[in-house]
C-alpha cells in the first residue's frame, strides 16, 4: 500500500531548458538532439561548426582540448598522437611504461609480436601538467572517485631505480615518447576539487598532501598534491583489438590492466564525458568501418552537448580533402535516437498536456 501511495504521489519532471550553452545556433542544435530530429551532414556544414585545421593543431587552446572518441580503440590509438602534439606546444617530455596485460586471443606470430607489443593499447602515459581524471573510486571518504578532475604533477620510483631513472628523465626528448623500464611506485597528481567542497574534505585532503605550500587556496581554487599509488584496477571488460603499424597480422584480441586508476585527456570516450561541461572539444565523427567506429545518435547528442558555443568545438574528420571530410560524416542522416528516449518525449507531452515540438 505504501508503495502504490509512493506512486500516486509522484510528479513527472522534465528538464526542458538548456542552460549550458550559450549559443542560440548552439542551442537550438542542442535541442534538436535532444527531441529525437534527423541530424544530417548539412546541420553542422552549414551552421558555423568547424573541421580541425593545422593551425588548430598548433594552439594552445585546441592542443588541450579533450578528442572525444566513441570506443576505447580510438582512444588507445590517439592518445600518444594528441599527447605528442601538446607536449610541442608546451615543450615538454613524454614518458609511458606497459599496463598488464592477460588473455592474448590469437596471438600474433613470435616475429610480428615485437610489433604488435608497440601498440599504444599496451601503455600508460605521463605528461607533466596535463588534465585527467581519476577512472575508478579510490578514496571514497575524501571524494576522490571516478570522474575527480587531476593535473598531472609528477612521478616516484622506488629507490633501487632512481639512479636508471634519473638519467632517463633528463636525457629524453621534447615532445618524443620515452619508455621507461619501470613504472613510477606513485603518480604525484594535483587535484581540483570544486569550490563547495566541504571544509573536513578539504583538511582530509590537506593532510594527505605531499607539499605543505599546497595547503594554500591559489588563485580562488582549492588545490592539493595527492600521491596515486598503484593499485588492482579492473580489467577491461572486452578484449580490445591488437593493431600493427601495417595491419602485418590478423585479428588479435586482449585483455588489460591499469596500473595507475587514473587517465589523461588528451583523448576521452563519448561515454566518459557525460555530465562534464568543457571548456572545447575535439570530436572524431568520421565513419570508420574498418575499426568499427562511428557515433551513434545518442553518443552524438551527448558530445555535441558539452560545450557552451558551437566554436568550442572542432570536428575532427578523415579525407584527402575537405568535400570527403564532410561526406564521411554522411551516415548521421541514418541515424535513430534511442526508442526510449521518443517514449519519454511523447509520455511527456502527454503527462505535461502539451503536444510534442
Amino acid at each position: 500500500m505504501r508503495g502504490m501511495k509512493l506512486v500516486a504521489e509522484c510528479r513527472w519532471y522534465e528538464l526542458n531548458t538548456q542552460i549550458r550553452s550559450h549559443d542560440d545556433v548552439h542551442n537550438a542544435m542542442v535541442r534538436k538532439l535532444y527531441h529525437g530530429k534527423q541530424i544530417q551532414m548539412e546541420d553542422f556544414k552549414n551552421n558555423g561548426y568547424k573541421l580541425l585545421s593545422k593551425e588548430d593543431c598548433q594552439a594552445s587552446e585546441w592542443t588541450e582540448a579533450s578528442l572525444l572518441v566513441s570506443t576505447n580503440r580510438q582512444r588507445y590509438t590517439f592518445t600518444p598522437l594528441k599527447a605528442i602534439a601538446y607536449a610541442k606546444n608546451k615543450n615538454l617530455q613524454i614518458f609511458r611504461w606497459r599496463s598488464n596485460s592477460k588473455d592474448w586471443l590469437n596471438k600474433p606470430p613470435k616475429h610480428y609480436q615485437a610489433e604488435a607489443l608497440l601498440d599504444p593499447c599496451f601503455f600508460e602515459i605521463f605528461v607533466q601538467g596535463c588534465g585527467g581524471f581519476l577512472d575508478e573510486r579510490y578514496i571514497k571518504h575524501l571524494k576522490l572517485v571516478n570522474g575527480t578532475s587531476i593535473i598531472y604533477h609528477s612521478m616516484i620510483f622506488e629507490p633501487q631505480h632512481l639512479h636508471e631513472i634519473k638519467y632517463i628523465l633528463q636525457n629524453a626528448p621534447i615532445a618524443e615518447i620515452t619508455d621507461l623500464p619501470y613504472p613510477p611506485l606513485m603518480i604525484v597528481v594535483e587535484v581540483l576539487m570544486p569550490e563547495k567542497t566541504p571544509d573536513n574534505v578539504m583538511e582530509a585532503l590537506r593532510a594527505h598532501s605531499l607539499d605543505q605550500d599546497t595547503k594554500l587556496i591559489a588563485q580562488g581554487k582549492q588545490k592539493i598534491l595527492i600521491p596515486i599509488s598503484r593499485t588492482t584496477c579492473a580489467w577491461t571488460n572486452q578484449h580490445v583489438q591488437v593493431r600493427g603499424k601495417h595491419n602485418s597480422f590478423g585479428p588479435s584480441l586482449v585483455k588489460l590492466q591499469r596500473i595507475f586508476p587514473i587517465q589523461t585527456n588528451f583523448v576521452i570516450t563519448i561515454h566518459k564525458s557525460l555530465g562534464k561541461t568543457l571548456p572545447r572539444i575535439i570530436i572524431a565523427m568520421s565513419n570508420d568501418t574498418s575499426a568499427n567506429c562511428r557515433l551513434t545518435y545518442r553518443q552524438l547528442t551527448v558530445a555535441v552537448s558539452r560545450v557552451k558555443k558551437r566554436n568550442h568545438i572542432r570536428l575532427f574528420l578523415t579525407g584527402s580533402n575537405e568535400s570527403e571530410k564532410w561526406k564521411s560524416i554522411l551516415y548521421i542522416k541514418a541515424l535513430h535516437p534511442d526508442p526510449h528516449q521518443i517514449f519519454f518525449l511523447e509520455v511527456s507531452a502527454i503527462t505535461m498536456n502539451r503536444i510534442p515540438i
